[in-house]
């Protein structure tokens, strides 16, 4: 099986913005949802969501949602399983994994919500967020799917020689030595990611490539010598 993996999509960024909802849509439609569906076309995918569906822990728009389960919905049309690990801004308290807005609007799905429990499949285990932080888990798996950043927070023991694919860091940090990847929003967020690529990313056969997002709006910093000379 081929796993299609993207994480951080923050819908609802910038106060709901129609514009950036809009453009969050179009790379969903116009090349995720056709990337697996070509892939599907070889052998099974399991697309994963390493968390933060939502920006907004306790105020998302209805129209925001609806527009999200519909592209959820038609995501999970297209592939073998669909996977989400719960992410902080995926949860109301900080403290507490009683209340969750992935849960809350995606229940109905054939998705699986990692929230309140590790899950184990395939050679493959997923930890939501809430449960990393204590970190006191056991696990055989050798692909480890998470929110966290890797660069700074603890790795559990039984994670240590594992290849660690995880969310919550906007920009990609990759440790390839120690197999640890945080793998950055599939979108550019804001001026913090000029020049800088976002996408989603391919796992097959222990191998992870990336694959750049060509549809979203992008940010650019140009300089006086770049205005003239640059092809945007």
């Amino acid at each position: 099986m081929i796993d299609v993996v993207f994480t951080d999509t923050h819908f609802g960024w910038k106060n709901n913005s129609m514009t950036w909802l809009n453009s969050q849509m179009d790379f969903i439609y116009k090349q995720f949802i056709p990337a697996i569906k070509q892939l599907s076309k070889t052998e099974p995918v399991r697309v994963i969501h390493c968390g933060d569906v939502f920006d907004s822990r306790s105020t998302i728009s209805t129209y925001v949602a609806t527009k999200v389960v519909h592209a959820f919905k038609d995501i999970r049309s297209a592939c073998e399983e669909f996977v989400i690990v719960c992410g902080n801004h995926d949860f109301y308290s900080p403290n507490s994994d009683t209340v969750n807005t992935v849960k809350l609007f995606m229940s109905h799905l054939d998705i699986d919500i990692v929230d309140d429990h590790i899950l184990e499949r395939d050679n493959h285990v997923f930890v939501p967020w809430y449960i990393w932080q204590e970190g006191d888990f056991e696990t055989d798996a050798d692909y480890v799917f998470c929110h966290t950043d890797l660069t700074y927070d603890s790795i559990p023991e039984s994670c240590q020689h594992k290849m660690i694919m995880a969310g919550h860091i906007h920009t990609p940090k990759y440790d390839e030595r120690r197999g640890r990847h945080n793998l950055g929003s599939c979108y550019s967020l804001n001026f913090a990611d000029s020049n800088q690529k976002r996408g989603y990313y391919i796992l097959k056969d222990g191998h992870l490539s990336f694959e750049p997002n060509k549809i979203s709006i992008n940010f650019y910093r140009l300089y006086n010598d770049d205005i003239l000379t640059t092809n945007i």
